[in-house]
């Protein structure tokens, strides 16, 4: 990413947004978490970052959101769009190099599930 030295505003901006956005008490990155963050190579777009901290936001039971909620890969959660949810699993598809089981793995589901997905999605099987 070019802006690398941004990273740690942008994660914290983000993170304002959606305690904001969702109308919940503020939160706020542990210094393990934001390391993780800005240590991380952001090689996508800024999707993947804002995926990363809705994440965090969404399991972090607490204030301070640790670096253990900092989760790097795809994750599709209840509240993701059909868009979202089809970016993540082409994205997992791709990462994996059309893999099916290593992508389910990623995504934290079973391989039934992804195929049942893709079905639903309109990703064809071959897809890589």
């Amino acid at each position: 990413m070019d802006y690398h030295e941004d990273i740690e505003l942008l994660a914290i901006e983000i993170l304002k947004h959606y305690y904001v956005s969702l109308d919940i008490p503020e939160k706020v990155f542990t210094k393990a978490a934001l390391k993780a963050i800005c240590d991380h190579i952001w090689s996508r777009n800024l999707r993947e970052l804002f995926d990363v901290i809705k994440h965090a936001v969404l399991i972090s039971p607490n204030k301070r959101i640790a670096a253990d909620a900092i989760i790097m890969h795809p994750i599709v959660d209840a509240t993701d769009t059909q868009s979202n949810k089809l970016r993540k699993v082409k994205l997992a598809l791709r990462d994996c190099k059309g893999n099916k089981r290593r992508a389910a793995k990623e995504l934290h589901i079973a391989p039934k599930t992804l195929y049942a997905w893709m079905r639903d999605l309109g990703i064809p099987l071959d897809y890589k």
